[in-house]
């Protein structure tokens, strides 16, 4: 059977959380040639590779988690895409976006968030980014009572961080946003483990990031 590189033929694969995939794709990136499972001969193919990783590349390579022949492979031409809490002009679009997604995919209809609700998530760092956002707003479609969704629909998380976000940013002893926002993160990761009795499966899934990236930003806070 044919698999995904030789489906690409012709066109362009994309490969995601590259730090996490079978070494043996090496050979078929740098040669664009293959054989399938089983094949006596080898195929070559014409595909344009496009790979993403959720961490930060200089970081996985510094750490040994991502191979430098690999990396200078896939890294022709680098796109750093800013994090959701770097892009807040961004939250609107993409509440209004996954509304439609899943008005559609669950056959319900919202026409909108609350205010309070909107305001609520430009507070909120988001350390899962926008598959995060997705997962608040998924989460507020199955407790939604009317057509639109409110603060009691949203992960308590996220409403709980309307309290007093600023109270709690100057509480801390750092000098940057950036020193804040990575000790936010690691409350919110510490909270969440509480909550789930230090299952990192469910913490990453409630958290909406993966259990790679959870367990990440668990050794960086030294939260193992």
């Amino acid at each position: 059977m044919p698999g995904l590189f030789e489906q690409a033929d012709g066109g362009t694969l994309f490969l995601d959380e590259i730090n996490s995939l079978d070494m043996n794709l090496l050979k078929a990136i740098e040669e664009k040639t293959i054989r399938r499972v089983g094949g006596k001969k080898n195929i070559h193919l014409d595909i344009r590779v496009i790979s993403a990783t959720n961490e930060v590349p200089d970081i996985l390579l510094a750490e040994k988690r991502l191979r430098e022949d690999l990396f200078y492979r896939i890294g022709v031409v680098q796109i750093d895409l800013p994090s959701l809490m770097e892009r807040k002009e961004d939250i609107e679009v993409l509440v209004d976006h996954y509304l439609n997604f899943y008005n559609n995919a669950m056959n319900i209809y919202i026409n909108g968030v609350q205010d309070d609700v909107l305001d609520c998530f430009k507070r909120y760092p988001w350390p899962g980014n926008i598959r995060e956002l997705k997962n608040a707003v998924e989460t507020a479609y199955n407790h939604v009572q009317s057509n639109r969704i409110t603060l009691d629909d949203i992960p308590g998380r996220i409403r709980d961080y309307e309290e007093a976000p600023m109270a709690y940013v100057k509480s801390l002893n750092v000098d940057s946003l950036k020193d804040a926002v990575q000790e936010y993160e690691k409350k919110i990761i510490v909270r969440q483990l509480k909550n789930s009795d230090g299952k990192i499966a469910e913490s990453a899934r409630q958290l909406g990031i993966s259990k790679q990236l959870l367990k990440y930003k668990m050794e960086k806070h030294k939260l193992r």
